[in-house]
Formats: C-alpha cells, structure tokens, sequence
C-alpha cells in the first residue's frame, strides 16, 4: 500500500457491495439474509479499520531534555 493512501477504501466498499448483491440474489430467507447482510457490513468495517490502522505507522520524534 501507498503510505497514506485511502484507494483501499474504494475496493473494500465494492467487496461489501458484491457480497450484499450476492446475499439478497441467493438467501431467500429474510431472516437469514438480513443476519449475513449484518454481518458483511461489520467484517467489511472491522477490514477498513485494520486497513486505515496500518496507514497510521509514522516515526515518532522524540524532544530531548537536557
């Protein structure tokens, strides 16, 4: 990844979107779909977060005091 970079955005926003199509295609069970639907957008939000979270690494300055 790019260093402070938020393209990883674009492509886990298009993961959640194809697996939600998926899950209202297939699941006929509304309860069930509703539950996997759920459950996309936490995974999908909890990878964001891992992913914005490695963005974050930077060198730390340290102040000397004499």
């Amino acid at each position: 990844m790019i260093p402070e970079s938020k393209a990883y955005l674009e492509v886990v926003e298009q993961i959640r979107e194809d697996h939600i199509a998926e899950a209202r295609k297939l699941v006929q069970n509304e309860e069930i779909q509703k539950g996997l639907i759920d459950h996309i957008e936490e995974e999908c939000e909890k990878l964001s977060s891992f992913l914005s979270a490695t963005q974050v690494r930077r060198p730390f300055k340290l102040l000397e005091t004499g």
